[in-house]
């Protein structure tokens, strides 16, 4: 997927960590760091954006966006993602924070490419199906209901309320109810997380393997 002719490389490394830090022509930070002990290699998508970049009335949409690159793209139908992961050994998820959304997978290292194709592809063409979006907005505002229900979850988000009356973390990172229920159609909810400015996507790969990665 990469050529040598793209890559710049900035021989960068953690003294704690040994993570060499590499630059691609096109700006995509990748992060490596290479364990020797098992066969296995993690690549962990992270992408700028989060619920630190929403404003009141569109909350929520970094994370609801998060759900739908899970319900298929031109080449991957509906759940075809999580059936080639188990099929090949592996397994997948993803997480939305204040500030970014990530998506990772595991796999051992003779099958690792999967990952890199999966990634290409859904960030370019999810379908975004009406219907889709609508049955993921139902699945979203239950998970919102099960942290209202629990004691801690309303603690932590009333807290963070307080905290920050100003600062965007004011928002939960699922976001409020009213603005869950007002999302209109998945290509506006797309739209709005293309946050101007902070486009570039880092990615990090964690390398378990005894032999070398192709």
């Amino acid at each position: 997927m990469f050529t040598a002719s793209c890559i710049s490389f900035l021989n960068l490394k953690s003294t704690t960590l040994n993570v060499t830090k590499t630059i691609l022509d096109n700006g995509l930070t990748i992060l490596t760091l290479e364990k020797h002990d098992v066969p296995i290699v993690t690549s962990t998508i992270w992408y700028k954006v989060g619920s630190a970049n929403e404003n009141k009335g569109q909350t929520g949409i970094a994370h609801f966006l998060e759900h739908l690159m899970f319900k298929g793209t031109q080449t991957y139908a509906k759940g075809e993602i999580d059936f080639l992961t188990s099929a090949k050994g592996g397994n997948n998820n993803a997480g939305t924070t204040f500030d970014y959304t990530l998506y990772y997978f595991n796999f051992s290292s003779d099958r690792w490419e999967l990952a890199l194709e999966i990634e290409a592809d859904r960030m370019q063409h999810c379908l975004f199906d009406p219907d889709e979006f609508e049955t993921e907005r139902n699945v979203v505002l239950e998970e919102l209901k099960r942290q209202q229900d629990a004691p801690w979850g309303k603690l932590a988000v009333q807290s963070e309320a307080t905290m920050f009356q100003v600062h965007p973390y004011h928002h939960p990172v699922i976001g409020w109810q009213e603005d869950l229920c007002l999302f209109s159609t998945p290509h506006r909810v797309w739209h709005r997380t293309k946050v101007p400015g902070r486009d570039q996507t880092p990615g990090l790969t964690r390398a378990h393997r005894k032999t070398p990665m192709r």
